[in-house]
């Protein structure tokens, strides 16, 4: 009998196949289950409006970036992101407030037992189509949709967005979207729809390139690719039209998020407003100021590089899944070894399926190294971290947790050090999770005691 918010998640954790526990056994391509369910529930993503985001790297920040600004520009946001990091209810906000947590006990109860004709949903059509009925009750103006895997077959590709956006393309889940570039282009292009404007990522190849042109030509969609245009010129456009309203230095901030996709979301934010001029009208400087510059306080946003004091001591929290986002990180790490004087630790850890050539050749090699693995069926032993940063002659300690690895790396440095732990999305989430339970604690223990007399006394 699910009662609780934890009955519910336990349902579906144990009653789903999830692909972030299970790998590829739990990746169920095609969308009939999924177009089943939105039958059912009378299809909930075609009563708001849609941006539909894929890629390999940058779609998350993507995402939430242009779901801060939507929001601060006065339209109800959806907001559909995954994998979670510390909770579920992360995956699914409006207006950055994450789901609540009855209605996911309700849909649970009402929906669990769903039979598709093709077979019992995964977890992520089934939270997909949670999702997106959630957004329908909340009455959003716009959903800000991100895929899950690839995009042609993913869940998530049962919408008519009014715009898509693919941020980059490199080689990742190779055993499910293809071995080559080509073939990953090829999936990620599956989101193209007819007559609906598609924006592509900057640092795109030619062949790449050629075939999302192919798509787009075919289904008629307008094609904007972000390597073609001019970013003053966009950005021009925007101050222009609040001349009047902002102060000039008010358009040169600098981004709280290390976004490789801003002339992305520049291209994206100005194909809206000259398609859809009457709903995106109050797109503006000031709201594209503060959605750049507050991205995590307005959506949640977490694990990007994010920066937190404990014990007198840095520590930098980062998602680095594939070997894409280790080399656009590449520079960021040399800075903080810099900035660490040399007393750097990094806490690392991946996934099995992921490529580890070069990664650990690009990381400093005086760092003092940590190497864990995550709680999680799809990680790589820790043991086997090791062994790969060995042949690049990185060395360091194996732990049997993230925990254990973040604690050894607090009991061995001092205040002023640094601490990066990167790597999956599960890394991170178990260390968020820890982290915020030392700083509560340390909290805590800084707290004066409670003096107020006891009115019975």
């Amino acid at each position: 009998m699910i009662k609780t918010y934890s009955d519910a998640l336990n349902f579906l954790f144990a009653s789903t196949s999830v692909y972030e526990r299970d790998g590829i056994a739990a990746y169920k391509p095609g969308l009939t289950r999924i177009n089943e369910l939105s039958s059912v529930l009378n299809h909930p993503c075609d009563q708001y409006d849609i941006i539909h985001v894929a890629g390999t790297n940058g779609k998350g920040t993507v995402c939430h970036t242009l779901a801060a600004i939507l929001q601060k520009s006065g339209l109800r946001t959806g907001l559909y992101t995954s994998p979670h990091l510390v909770d579920f209810s992360e995956r699914i906000r409006v207006d950055g407030k994450t789901i609540e947590e009855d209605f996911v006990i309700d849909f649970v109860r009402t929906y669990g037992g769903f039979q598709s004709s093709a077979g019992n949903c995964s977890f992520f059509e089934f939270t997909t189509a949670m999702a997106f009925d959630y957004f329908r009750r909340m009455k959003v103006d716009v959903a800000v949709v991100e895929t899950g895997l690839g995009g042609r077959l993913d869940s998530t590709n049962i919408v008519t967005p009014i715009l898509s956006i693919i941020t980059s393309i490199s080689s990742d889940h190779t055993d499910i979207l293809g071995t080559t570039l080509k073939e990953i282009a090829t999936e990620k292009a599956g989101i193209i729809k007819t007559n609906v404007p598609v924006v592509v990522g900057n640092g795109i190849s030619s062949p790449i390139r050629k075939v999302f042109i192919e798509v787009a030509e075919q289904k008629n969609a307008p094609i904007y690719i972000v390597e073609d245009m001019d970013l003053t010129k966009t950005t021009e456009k925007f101050y222009e039209q609040d001349r009047d309203r902002v102060k000039p230095n008010l358009w040169q901030f600098q981004p709280e998020l290390r976004i490789h996709n801003i002339l992305t979301i520049f291209m994206s934010l100005q194909t809206l407003k000259e398609r859809y001029p009457s709903k995106f009208s109050d797109v503006r400087v000031r709201s594209i100021f503060d959605g750049f510059t507050n991205v995590t306080g307005i959506t949640g946003l977490r694990g990007r590089w994010e920066e937190i004091e404990l014990m007198e001591r840095l520590m930098v929290v980062d998602i680095a899944h594939n070997i894409g986002a280790w080399n656009a990180n590449r520079l960021l790490i040399e800075k903080l070894f810099e900035e660490a004087r040399g007393r750097l630790h990094i806490v690392v850890g991946f996934c099995k399926d992921k490529k580890l050539s070069q990664i650990f050749s690009w990381l400093p090699a005086t760092a003092r190294y940590h190497f864990v693995a995550a709680n999680a069926k799809r990680a790589l032993p820790a043991k086997d971290v090791a062994v790969h940063a060995r042949r690049y002659g990185r060395k360091g300690k194996i732990h049997g947790s993230v925990a254990a690895g973040i604690l050894d790396a607090i009991d061995r440095t001092k205040p002023g050090d640094i601490i990066l732990i990167s790597g999956s999305a599960y890394i991170a989430g178990e260390a968020l999770t820890l982290i915020d339970k030392l700083i509560a604690d340390e909290e805590l223990a800084e707290r004066p005691p409670d003096i107020t007399p006891n009115k019975y006394s």
